[in-house]
């Protein structure tokens, strides 16, 4: 871990530090994830507009924003949450504390990973049409389209709540949501196999590697260049 990172993880320890002096007996009021995984460039932005280059194993927190290059793909690990971003695509965590974990997409795909009942309850997807909520531990993936918002089940069910609307994608569905008029247009069809589907398969193939020898503090991979 270098400086930089060392430096942005003690900020982090002395803030939440802070605030449980001035809250005493308080739940811990943070929870921080790390960037587990790298391949190209992804840049993370930090609350207060402060922008580096993302590397293993910096942490992430509530307010920041990562972005992924035309190239790259990034991961990060909060507790038993996994977060994969395909090339081009921009996530804020808008929240993320002990009772709520959003995560604002706001360019390009991610794919949720949630192994922990309790945490797929607390969490949600936010997109500009509405948000996504796990019913269950799962998988679920969420892409943005240039007419839309395709939105996967691939391992238990997810909610959408937005324009008045509420439905359920089914594990192994598909949901095309598209604008109409004032309200919404939902279709659906099989999850899809693509590349960015095989990456998530050969991420969650090397979390389960990890699991299988005792590691599962989900040891980071060097960055990729």
């Amino acid at each position: 871990m270098d400086r930089r990172c060392a430096l942005r993880g003690l900020a982090l320890l002395a803030a939440w530090g802070l605030s449980g002096a001035l809250h005493a007996g308080a739940a811990p009021p943070a929870v921080a994830g790390r960037v587990s995984w790298l391949a190209g460039r992804t840049t993370l932005q930090a609350a207060d507009g402060v922008r580096e280059p993302a590397r293993p194993n910096l942490p992430v927190a509530a307010g920041d924003t990562l972005v992924t290059d035309g190239y790259a793909r990034a991961e990060v690990w909060i507790g038993s949450t996994a977060l994969r971003l395909d090339a081009a695509s921009t996530l804020r965590v808008s929240a993320l504390d002990d009772t709520r974990r959003a995560f604002a997409l706001d360019a390009g795909s991610l794919a949720l990973r949630v192994d922990d009942d309790a945490d797929a309850h607390r969490s949600a997807i936010e997109t500009a049409l509405g948000r996504f909520v796990p019913q269950q531990s799962g998988a679920w993936r969420v892409d943005l389209r240039h007419d839309g918002i395709d939105a996967t089940a691939l391992r238990g069910g997810l909610r959408f709540e937005g324009f008045g609307t509420r439905v359920t994608v089914l594990g192994g569905q598909r949901a095309h949501l598209r604008r109409e008029g004032a309200g919404l247009r939902i279709t659906f069809d099989a999850a899809p196999r693509d590349d960015f589907a095989a990456f998530v398969d050969a991420r969650d193939r090397d979390a389960a590697g990890l699991h299988a020898t005792g590691d599962v503090e989900r040891r980071p991979l060097a960055a990729k260049r």
